[in-house]
């Protein structure tokens, strides 16, 4: 799921909600079915995944996800990096 390829799925899936406060655990339910039918379809589980796994997905589940937009935001690895250093020193002090 926490791949691009997951990532992408879920957020096609989810995409179908438009939330408004008046979703059901019904509905939950429902996209988190779809979501994991296509994760399947798409061969995206790892060999290690289990049961367990699934039912810890229905049970803890954010709903709803506020039309959360999940696509990939173009942004370098080191970009990255230097945003994690930034954020890094402004948390513990820069010793600089």
């Amino acid at each position: 799921m926490f791949t691009v390829e997951g990532l992408r799925a879920t957020s096609e899936v989810w995409e179908q909600l438009e939330c408004r406060e008046k979703e059901t655990l019904q509905d939950a339910e429902r996209l988190t079915e779809q979501l994991l039918d296509r994760l399947i379809s798409e061969s995206l589980p790892d060999e290690s995944v289990t049961q367990d796994h699934v039912n810890v997905l229905y049970r803890h589940w954010p709903l709803p996800m506020y039309n959360l937009d999940l696509h990939p935001i173009p942004v370098s690895l080191e970009e990255l990096k230097a945003e994690q250093e930034r954020l890094l020193w402004a948390e513990v002090g820069d010793p600089r």
